[in-house]
């Protein structure tokens, strides 16, 4: 997979380290699919494994709620590439990735370290629907020698530490080899599209829109990506 640079002014984009390029143009939605939604996948990815790479080489976090944003930050990035990003896959949502196909080859053990993960995004780090993290109220009432019982209200916090060694080195692993994985489907999906592109004539892209970038508005926030 190569890496390019990209100058942006007024919605144009430049792309950087191509030196004999010479247009720029959008490809259209329906043959590259794919290719944008293994791109999104690859973004998120590596947000997940920086996010553990900071965690690993900055020790004086010391397991504080950084480490922890983080660490949720790392699970929450990489589950979402195995996730309808749109409830009932609606438009808009991309494809997502296929678990058993990208860890079929691997021990049944890391099979099972995933469903642990998506286990602990679904139901404790977006849902909080486990005892991974509890809220006990209680009451403290004093020895009865004053004209009051009730000394004070309480409520207690717990939380399940997950972020440990063994759970740390598995999860990098499994965004280890989804990245992997991912990139060689980017550049065979690159490839392909290559082939396909080269057999039009001249007169084919020049019917293609411009690529262009709009930054995206307050009022976009609430809706689905085009």
């Amino acid at each position: 997979m190569e890496s390019f640079g990209i100058n942006y002014e007024n919605g144009n984009i430049e792309i950087l380290g191509i030196p004999d390029a010479n247009r720029l143009f959008k490809l259209p939605k329906s043959i590259s699919k794919d290719l944008t939604d293994l791109n999104l996948h690859m973004t998120d990815l590596n947000i997940s494994l920086e996010s553990l790479d900071y965690i690993q080489n900055n020790p004086q976090l010391d397991r504080n709620n950084v480490c922890e944003s983080l660490w949720r930050s790392s699970i929450i990035h990489f589950i979402k590439c195995f996730t309808d990003q749109v409830k009932g896959g609606g438009k808009g949502s991309r494809t997502k990735l296929n678990e058993n196909e990208i860890f079929s080859n691997f021990d049944p053990a890391a099979l099972e370290a995933f469903k642990y993960f998506k286990s602990l995004r679904n139901k404790h780090i977006v849902h909080d629907e486990n005892a991974y993290l509890q809220s006990l109220p209680g009451v403290v009432l004093n020895d009865g020698t004053k004209d009051y019982k009730v000394e004070k209200v309480i409520c207690a916090s717990f939380l399940a530490v997950t972020l440990e060694q063994a759970n740390f080195s598995n999860l990098y692993n499994l965004v280890s080899a989804t990245l992997k994985h991912t990139i060689n489907l980017f550049d065979e999906e690159c490839n392909r599209l290559t082939s396909l592109l080269e057999q039009h004539p001249d007169e084919y892209f020049y019917k293609m829109e411009k690529l262009e970038f709009e930054i995206p508005l307050l009022e976009d926030i609430k809706k689905t990506r085009k």
